[in-house]
């Protein structure tokens, strides 16, 4: 085989690079700075629902239910017990109730009359406890055929230097036996 024939092999032929235009920078610029806002917006919107889902764990979680009444004969005898469910305590709560609408056997009765009755404060009820309380108002001498009541319980929770205030309104339903019950109505109604 001579040298001649083999054939040289041909340099790979180099490619010069066009530089890209200005408007194709432009474009992937702008493509870059939209991806980057778009995780911004992203992580700033999982932070946001972060500190607001903290915020509701955190916030007081208070509930107030009825019990049975001491006296059959007067539905105000009911115990009413306040709790609070949160996880922190809450301090400086003051219980009220208001009377709204009393209707007696005999037809007479209290209606639209606001009637506040304010238990004495409580300095802190921490989380998972409960306290008792009852709407004392004036005995009513006649027998009662339905009742409406609001109880106003104003408290600060353990992080704000504020007091807040939350409302449940309650009516009666007479049992078999002829008891009247304190049961939770809407506001509204």
């Amino acid at each position: 085989m001579s040298i001649n024939r083999i054939k040289k092999r041909k340099k790979p032929r180099r490619v010069k690079h066009r530089t890209p235009s200005k408007a194709v920078k432009a474009q992937f610029k702008n493509q870059r700075w939209f991806r980057l806002s778009a995780k911004k917006i992203v992580t700033g919107l999982i932070a946001f629902l972060g500190l607001v889902v903290t915020l509701y764990s955190l916030s007081a979680h208070i509930g107030v239910t009825s019990d049975s009444p001491i006296n059959p004969d007067d539905p105000f005898s009911s115990p009413f017990i306040l709790s609070n469910k949160g996880i922190l305590p809450i301090h400086d709560v003051l219980f009220s109730c208001t009377l709204r609408d009393v209707e007696g056997q005999d037809g007479g009765g209290v209606i639209n009359i606001r009637t506040r009755i304010i238990a004495d404060p409580i300095k802190r009820i921490n989380a998972g406890e409960a306290t008792t309380t009852f709407c004392k108002f004036l005995p009513i001498k006649e027998k009662i055929k339905s009742a409406d009541i609001e109880v106003e319980v104003k408290y600060r929770p353990a992080y704000l230097f504020w007091s807040k205030r939350s409302s449940i309104r309650f009516g009666t339903v007479t049992e078999s036996d002829g008891t009247l019950r304190w049961v939770p109505k809407a506001l509204s109604e």
